[in-house]
Protein backbone atom coordinates (compact mmCIF):
# COMPACT_ATOMS: atom_id res chain seq x y z
CA UNK A 1 0.00 0.00 0.00
CA UNK A 2 1.05 3.43 -0.95
CA UNK A 3 0.09 5.16 2.15
CA UNK A 4 -1.49 8.22 0.44
CA UNK A 5 -3.64 10.79 2.17
CA UNK A 6 -7.00 10.53 1.98
CA UNK A 7 -8.74 13.22 3.68
CA UNK A 8 -8.10 16.54 5.17
CA UNK A 9 -9.77 17.55 8.15
CA UNK A 10 -10.26 21.52 8.81
CA UNK A 11 -11.17 22.08 12.94
CA UNK A 12 -13.67 24.12 13.97
CA UNK A 13 -15.72 26.16 16.97
CA UNK A 14 -18.25 27.18 14.90
CA UNK A 15 -18.91 24.86 12.16
CA UNK A 16 -21.57 26.88 10.11
CA UNK A 17 -19.34 29.55 9.97
CA UNK A 18 -16.49 27.58 8.99
CA UNK A 19 -18.83 25.91 6.16
CA UNK A 20 -20.17 29.67 4.87
CA UNK A 21 -16.29 31.02 5.29
CA UNK A 22 -15.15 27.78 2.53
CA UNK A 23 -18.06 27.92 0.34
CA UNK A 24 -18.05 31.62 -0.49
CA UNK A 25 -14.33 32.33 -0.64
CA UNK A 26 -13.38 28.47 -2.55
CA UNK A 27 -16.92 27.91 -4.21
CA UNK A 28 -17.03 24.33 -2.15
CA UNK A 29 -20.03 22.74 -2.03
CA UNK A 30 -20.32 21.76 1.71
CA UNK A 31 -22.86 19.22 3.34
CA UNK A 32 -23.52 18.52 7.08
CA UNK A 33 -22.34 14.49 7.57
CA UNK A 34 -23.39 13.97 11.35
CA UNK A 35 -23.56 16.22 14.36
CA UNK A 36 -20.69 18.40 14.65
CA UNK A 37 -19.12 17.26 11.64
CA UNK A 38 -19.54 19.01 7.86
CA UNK A 39 -17.68 18.60 4.89
CA UNK A 40 -16.94 19.76 1.36
CA UNK A 41 -17.61 17.58 -1.81
CA UNK A 42 -14.31 17.56 -3.99
CA UNK A 43 -14.46 18.30 -8.01
CA UNK A 44 -13.46 15.21 -10.04
CA UNK A 45 -9.80 13.81 -9.16
CA UNK A 46 -9.91 16.55 -5.96
CA UNK A 47 -9.28 15.33 -2.49
CA UNK A 48 -12.16 15.86 0.42
CA UNK A 49 -12.70 16.70 3.48
CA UNK A 50 -14.44 17.62 6.38
CA UNK A 51 -15.17 20.24 9.42
CA UNK A 52 -14.64 18.96 12.80
CA UNK A 53 -16.08 20.50 15.81
CA UNK A 54 -13.41 20.79 18.74
CA UNK A 55 -13.26 22.98 21.43
CA UNK A 56 -12.13 20.72 24.77
CA UNK A 57 -9.14 19.14 23.39
CA UNK A 58 -6.50 21.92 22.35
CA UNK A 59 -4.10 19.57 20.88
CA UNK A 60 -6.50 18.26 18.46
CA UNK A 61 -7.31 21.94 17.53
CA UNK A 62 -5.69 22.24 14.11
CA UNK A 63 -5.82 20.97 10.58
CA UNK A 64 -5.55 17.60 10.16
CA UNK A 65 -4.30 14.94 7.26
CA UNK A 66 -5.39 11.20 7.06
CA UNK A 67 -3.24 8.63 5.51
CA UNK A 68 -5.06 5.62 4.60
CA UNK A 69 -3.68 2.41 6.07
CA UNK A 70 -4.54 -1.33 5.52
CA UNK A 71 -4.92 -1.76 9.71
CA UNK A 72 -5.17 0.70 12.27
CA UNK A 73 -4.05 -1.51 15.32
CA UNK A 74 -1.11 -2.57 13.09
CA UNK A 75 0.00 0.88 11.92
CA UNK A 76 -0.65 2.32 16.07
CA UNK A 77 1.83 -0.25 17.14
CA UNK A 78 3.89 0.60 14.35
CA UNK A 79 3.72 4.56 15.35
CA UNK A 80 4.32 4.00 18.93
CA UNK A 81 7.49 1.98 18.40
CA UNK A 82 9.22 4.49 16.61
CA UNK A 83 8.54 7.31 18.63
CA UNK A 84 4.58 8.67 18.15
CA UNK A 85 2.55 9.30 20.59
CA UNK A 86 -1.36 8.11 20.26
CA UNK A 87 -3.85 10.44 21.13
CA UNK A 88 -7.15 8.76 20.07
CA UNK A 89 -7.52 4.88 19.79
CA UNK A 90 -9.14 2.98 16.63
CA UNK A 91 -12.51 4.39 16.85
CA UNK A 92 -15.32 3.74 14.35
CA UNK A 93 -17.29 6.30 11.90
CA UNK A 94 -19.46 3.77 10.25
CA UNK A 95 -19.74 0.90 8.27
CA UNK A 96 -19.81 2.69 5.45
CA UNK A 97 -16.97 5.35 6.33
CA UNK A 98 -15.21 2.96 8.07
CA UNK A 99 -12.84 4.17 11.16
CA UNK A 100 -9.73 6.44 12.13
CA UNK A 101 -7.14 6.97 15.04
CA UNK A 102 -4.71 10.21 16.07
CA UNK A 103 -1.77 10.06 16.62
CA UNK A 104 1.23 12.34 17.60
CA UNK A 105 4.52 12.09 15.61
CA UNK A 106 7.65 13.06 17.58
CA UNK A 107 7.69 16.49 16.72
CA UNK A 108 4.48 16.89 18.26
CA UNK A 109 2.08 17.16 15.36
CA UNK A 110 -1.34 15.50 15.11
CA UNK A 111 -1.78 13.22 12.08
CA UNK A 112 -5.14 10.78 11.50
CA UNK A 113 -4.92 7.28 9.54
CA UNK A 114 -7.66 5.95 8.40
CA UNK A 115 -8.58 2.82 7.45
CA UNK A 116 -12.43 0.99 5.59
CA UNK A 117 -11.81 -2.02 8.51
Amino acid sequence: MAHKICHIEIVSHDLEGTKDFYSKVFNWQCNDLMPNYGGWVPAEGELGGGFRVEEKTPELQRTLIYIHVDNIDEMLGTITANGGTQVMPKTKISDEHGSFALFLDPSGTCVGIWSQE
